[in-house]
């Protein structure tokens, strides 16, 4: 049962793309093969800075945390491709309701480090200027909503900016 099962993912993951992995970087973040998602090199490379970049402020966010400087954090280790992805596909005037864990959203959005790591820290480069929880980020001028703790509660609220946008007869999408 477990072989037949395994065998069915496999057919199920691989079908689509085949039976050699792909990928788009070599081991130094160089570009290798071809791009044909409508993504130009540059944008594949802004795209991989990005992750990087985000690695490694949750990396520094953990350290700092640990070190008691940081009050709360939930690391996005190794989900950096997803949140940035989607959020590089917005355009200016989008909405985004983020949750935990999408802290590539806020860089992708145009935060800054400073911002991101004053809010973290307490800092006067915090955009909320403290008066929100810590670990909860958000910058209204770049339409970043600010997370809510409890699961999901950012989905009705993505909701009703959305019904709203549509009422109003915006352009504008909403991504939660």
């Amino acid at each position: 049962m477990v072989g037949e099962v395994k065998s069915l993912m496999r057919e199920l993951v691989l079908r689509p793309f085949g039976e050699e992995p792909f990928r788009y970087f070599d081991e130094e973040g160089k570009v290798e093969g071809e791009l044909n998602h409508g993504l130009t090199k540059e944008q594949m490379v802004e795209m991989y800075r990005l992750m990087v970049r985000t690695r490694l402020m949750d990396e520094r966010a953990l350290i700092l945390q640990k070190q008691g400087k940081v009050a709360f954090y939930a690391s996005s280790s190794g989900q950096e491709a997803c949140h940035i992805g989607t959020a590089y596909a917005l355009q200016e005037g989008d909405w985004v309701f983020p949750a935990h864990r999408e802290q590539g959203v806020f860089l992708t959005r145009g935060m800054t480090l400073e911002e991101v790591f004053g809010h973290f820290m307490s800092k006067i480069s915090d955009p909320a200027r403290g008066r929100q929880m810590p670990g909860h980020l958000g910058k209204f001028r770049n339409r970043l909503i600010t997370l809510s703790s409890p699961v999901a509660t950012q989905i009705p609220q993505a909701v009703g900016c959305a019904m709203a946008s549509k009422y109003r007869g915006e352009p504008y999408v909403t991504m939660v």
